[in-house]
């Protein structure tokens, strides 16, 4: 093999393993030094042939208002400014076409806008479960009550990651585990 064909190789394998490693250590800093937040949750699909078993969330907070003077067109990148409810909860604050200085936000894509209201794709929507206990957390899941179940996310620079999904202030698996051994023969 020449020379620069297997410079190019290892270029190649090289920059195959730093992108996969940047990823998680994005999400990890995420993790460590972001700002959790609890957003209320709708439906749960968690299975997924091709992904494995996880806990497919749809959240309340999926528009926001729009700034005045701003027309954000859909599929463009946006940042949707959280601020947090008097019971905890985030919402969303704004709407905006420019990152923010120092507010909490969310890198977004929009969906569409509509009297001066922005719609979007919430970022982070998947919460990976291990497979024995998937089953159960889809029980329990759907036999909450409207209000009940949240996420908590840590949030930095625009970047989410789902750190747990509670039941009435309980961790998901821990909840499901109570389900299936209460219902184990």
């Amino acid at each position: 093999m020449k020379p620069r064909m297997r410079a190019a190789l290892v270029a190649v394998f090289v920059i195959q393993l730093i992108v996969p490693v940047m990823m998680i250590r994005s999400a990890e800093r995420t993790i460590t030094d972001g700002r959790p937040f609890r957003f209320q949750t709708i439906p749960v699909d968690p299975v997924d042939l091709f992904h494995g078993r996880y806990v497919a969330l749809q959240f309340a907070e999926t528009r926001g208002p729009g700034v005045e003077g701003e027309t954000l067109e859909w599929g463009t990148r946006a940042y949707a400014v959280i601020e947090e409810d008097a019971d905890g909860f985030a919402t969303i604050a704004r709407v905006q076409e420019g990152q923010p200085d120092t507010a909490d936000y969310l890198t977004v894509r929009v969906r569409g806008s509509e009297d001066g209201e922005v719609r979007f794709d919430f970022p982070a929507r998947r919460f990976y479960m291990e497979e024995s206990i998937a089953p159960a957390a889809e029980a329990v899941y759907r036999e909450r009550s409207p209000g009940r179940t949240w996420a908590r996310i840590r949030v930095r620079n625009g970047h989410a990651v789902i750190e747990d999904v509670l039941i009435d202030s309980v961790p998901l698996k821990e909840a499901a585990e109570r389900y299936r051994d209460e219902r184990a023969p």
